[in-house]
């Protein structure tokens, strides 16, 4: 697998995940691709406000610059903040920004794979509100940001 992201000094990092040839290699994440398919049971939420661990759909947007805008609470003492999107049709990239709302051109980090299917973590994000941006083309794409 392949992911690329550029964090607060906007340097970009490929991360290429290999194995060694002897067989199978445990899976840093057990769990991938398990994100809910929301888009095949509700419509598209433009509500800004995120709850930990509920998976929405996106508003489908016909344009690469086409931006969604969401933000989530996060209490004290929350030692990661996860945000990851899949399924549908497109490339919606997504951004998180600790301070105001991610645009591509100002963010902390970012997700931009060639797809839907995103994934950013902050450790140890702050208390207070933190915004995600979703930005790009797509269509019945899920996201969801988890708190823990």
């Amino acid at each position: 697998a392949v992911n690329e992201w550029t964090e607060a000094n906007n340097s970009s990092y490929t991360h290429i995940r290999t194995g060694n040839g002897t067989g199978p290699q445990p899976d840093p994440d057990p769990t991938p691709g398990t994100l809910e398919n929301t888009c095949l049971t509700q419509g598209p939420t433009s509500s800004q406000d995120l709850t930990s661990g509920k998976a929405i759909c996106v508003p489908n947007a016909s344009s690469d610059n086409s931006i969604q805008y969401y933000y989530v609470y996060v209490p004290s003492g929350t030692s990661s903040l996860k945000i990851e999107s899949d399924h549908g049709t497109g490339d919606g990239d997504v951004y998180y920004k600790g301070s105001t709302w991610a645009t591509s051109t100002a963010y902390d980090q970012r997700s931009a794979n060639p797809t839907n299917q995103e994934s950013v973590t902050v450790t140890n994000p702050e208390r207070g509100y933190r915004f995600i941006s979703v930005i790009g083309q797509r269509s019945g794409m899920a996201l969801k940001v988890t708190l823990e």
